[in-house]
Parts: C-alpha cells; sequence; structure tokens
C-alpha cells in the first residue's frame, strides 16, 4: 500500500478506513498486494510469486475476487488472477481505473483488444468510478452488470496554522509523462512568463523525472519551475494550501484523486474536461476547464484565474463541501453493497 500510484492510495485510503478489519455487513475483506514498486526484475520476480501464491489459496463458496485493473501490464495480470478465481469458482468483480483500457477497444492492437473483451466480457461485473465510465463500459461489455463506485479520498488533517496562499505559484502533482499534460503546463508557463507574469510552479510527483528537468531545462525554466519529487500525504496538503491554483492538464483521466484533494484544500483547479473529470468537478464552481493539449488555452486559464481573487476565493470556498461526497465511509458503503448485489451471480461451473 506504500506504492507510487492512484491505486496504492485508494488502498491505503479503504485500510485506514477499516474495509480490512473485521467483518461487517456480512463480508470479511482481505487485501492482496499483486505489485511492488521497483526495477522490472524485482517487479517481475514479485509479481509472480504473488500469482504462485494466489493459486493456492481457499475461496470458500461465495468468495468474491475483486481486481483493481488500469491498463497496459495491469490487464494482463489482473487476467491470470481472473482465470485462476474462476476456476475456484469465485465471483470475480473488476474494477477499472482507466479509460486508456476502454479507449485501447478503439485503437489499434489485436491482441490487447482480444485480451481485454476475453477477460472483462467474463466478469460476474464491472466497477468503475464514474457515469462516464460507466456509460463506455455499459457498452463495451453488453451483459455485464456495472456498479458506480468512486475513489474513496481521505480529508487531509486540520490546518496547524492558516496557511497563506502564494498568489504566483501554480502547483502540480501527478506523473511526468505527456499522457498527463505536464509538457503542456511547461510550454503555458512559458507563455506566461513571455507576457511578463513572474508565475512559478511545484512541480510533484514521479516516473521519467529524467524527462521532466530536460523539458525545463530546454524551456528555460530553471528560476520558476522546481521538481519536488514525490510527496507524502502531509506535503501534499501543504502544497495544495500553499498554491494559488492546481494545473492538472491531463489528457485522459479515469477519476484523478488529486483533483477532489484539492477541492478539499479549498484550492481552484484548471484541467481537463477528459474521460471521468466532469462527474468530479463542476466547471465555474470549483475547477475551470481547458481543452486538452492546448498549451495557450490553459495559459489563458491560469492566467485569468492568478489575477482574479474573488473567483479563486469562490471557488476556495465551494470546494470543501463538494468534496465530501467522496469520504471513504459512504464510498465504503457503497461498495458493500456492490458486493451483496454481486453474491447472486455466482456460477455454477467454470468458463
Amino acid at each position: 500500500m506504500d506504492s507510487q500510484g492512484g491505486i496504492a492510495q485508494v488502498t491505503s485510503t479503504y485500510a485506514a478506513a477499516g474495509l480490512f478489519n473485521g467483518e461487517s455487513h456480512g463480508f470479511r475483506v482481505r487485501h492482496f498486494p499483486s505489485t511492488i514498486d521497483g526495477s522490472a526484475p524485482r517487479k517481475l520476480g514479485y509479481g509472480l510469486r504473488r500469482i504462485f501464491r494466489f493459486a493456492f489459496e481457499a475461496f470458500p463458496p461465495g468468495s468474491i475476487v475483486h481486481l483493481h485493473t488500469t491498463w497496459r501490464g495491469s490487464i494482463w495480470r489482473k487476467a491470470a488472477y481472473a482465470w485462476l478465481a474462476r476456476r475456484r469458482r469465485a465471483i470475480v468483480i473488476h474494477h477499472l481505473h482507466a479509460f486508456g483500457l476502454l479507449d485501447t477497444l478503439a485503437g489499434r492492437g489485436a491482441v490487447s483488444k482480444w485480451l481485454i473483451r476475453s477477460t472483462l466480457t467474463r466478469a460476474d461485473a464491472l466497477i468503475v468510478l464514474t457515469p462516464a465510465m460507466a456509460d463506455r463500459a455499459r457498452g463495451a461489455f453488453p451483459g455485464v452488470p456495472v456498479h458506480v463506485v468512486p475513489n474513496p479520498v481521505e480529508p487531509f488533517p486540520p490546518e496547524s496554522s492558516n496557511t497563506a496562499r502564494d498568489p504566483a505559484l501554480v502547483a502540480y502533482l501527478g506523473w511526468f509523462i505527456p499522457e498527463k499534460g505536464i509538457f503542456d503546463l511547461l510550454d503555458a508557463l512559458v507563455l506566461l512568463r513571455g507576457r511578463g507574469h513572474d508565475v512559478r510552479a511545484a512541480l510533484a510527483g514521479s516516473h521519467n523525472r529524467e524527462g521532466l528537468r530536460a523539458g525545463i531545462a530546454a524551456r528555460g525554466l530553471e528560476d520558476s519551475a522546481v521538481d519536488g519529487g514525490w510527496l507524502d500525504r502531509s506535503e501534499v496538503a501543504s502544497l495544495l494550501r500553499r498554491c494559488a491554483v492546481l494545473a492538472h492538464p491531463s489528457h485522459q483521466e479515469g477519476f484523478g484523486l488529486v483533483l477532489v484533494e484539492a477541492m478539499a484544500c479549498g484550492t481552484p483547479i484548471v484541467t481537463c474536461p477528459v474521460g471521468g473529470v466532469p462527474d468530479v468537478l463542476t466547471e465555474g464552481r470549483n475547477a475551470v476547464f481547458v481543452p486538452p493539449g492546448r498549451p495557450d488555452r490553459l495559459a489563458e486559464a491560469l492566467e485569468a484565474i492568478l489575477a482574479d481573487g474573488e473567483m479563486r476565493a469562490a471557488m476556495g470556498r465551494a470546494g470543501p463541501s463538494d468534496a465530501r461526497r467522496f469520504e471513504p465511509a459512504g464510498v465504503i458503503e457503497t461498495l458493500r453493497r456492490t458486493y451483496a448485489a454481486c453474491l447472486p451471480t455466482a456460477r455454477k461451473a467454470p468458463r
């Protein structure tokens, strides 16, 4: 649960909220990690050991195997778990955390399409994060029950003191990969600096840090864009309470945990209305939407929000109350109702 990534954060939030403690509503839930951070050989070795151990797990009647799935390597790994679980007559739920998995069905890659379809059409149920994902999943896998369970976001501890916001500081939290729009943000910073704005960016996250540093240097932003690396939860709260705005110009997004964290901290948001984002945020109330892959539009939105203190204050007031619908207790209750709904779908024999 201490890995760097959204699913690990979701799982640790479930743990902190008591999902894995004892029995409640007729279910006893156990966490079974399948991957670990590290080098490719370390991850491969760990993954193979975990699958081998899973193959010898005991599955009493009525057991549910709940698989958290993204795409790329994750779907291949979870397909193996699903096959083993079905052979043991367990109920299999795939919990889809990324629109990229569904986007693959419309793109190239015959093998990937076959794997995704053959795995998910055999599921007893699918869990998705937002209504938008549910619509896509129902269209892609007709006949498979689809349930919407948003990601839980644990509230941050109260501020020990009133943190003063820096009116020129833009925050970014996420992976440093093109799909997350980090290089669009760097280009937007260049545009803002060219217009005479003394704007600065605190960049926090992981993956491709060398590429990020090269991108900062190539744009001459060494004095205004700082790579802060991976932050723990208290550091995330501190940054979100200190910045003027969160920039999250992702090209694809299933949910966006950091968006809810920003709302909880009263931080205005500039992001793209892709994937499940419009189901999480409300444009004009707690966020400003811009088209993905458009640094010019991103720069315009940041310029407007940094210049408008009243807009920032209004979004700051709306955010915390809007974030409460993602608090863990309510999400766990939705998850348990989903488990109960899946029980009648148990197979008579493996497929």
